[in-house]
């Protein structure tokens, strides 16, 4: 079975930007979706590192210090 790719916005609000502006600013931009309707958030920002040796490629090959991402939904 074949299921269609799925993608959801990314992005993320400018310094200072209030977040449901952001959120719905990257979906117009991402998307060309401009009717929104807020119906919750997370009470809190969920966060994930990589393991030790997936974080360890991956700097290596970002020659960054790659940590993690937080993000609020």
């Amino acid at each position: 079975m074949n299921f269609p790719m799925c993608h959801f916005v990314q992005g993320g609000a400018d310094e200072g930007e209030d977040l449901r502006n952001a959120a719905r600013r990257e979906l117009r931009e991402e998307t060309d979706v401009t009717s929104t309707e807020f119906l919750a958030e997370t009470p809190y920002w969920l966060t994930y590192d990589f393991p030790l040796k997936v974080k360890v490629r991956l700097n290596r090959h970002w020659g960054t210090n790659y940590k993690g991402q937080a993000q609020k939904w």
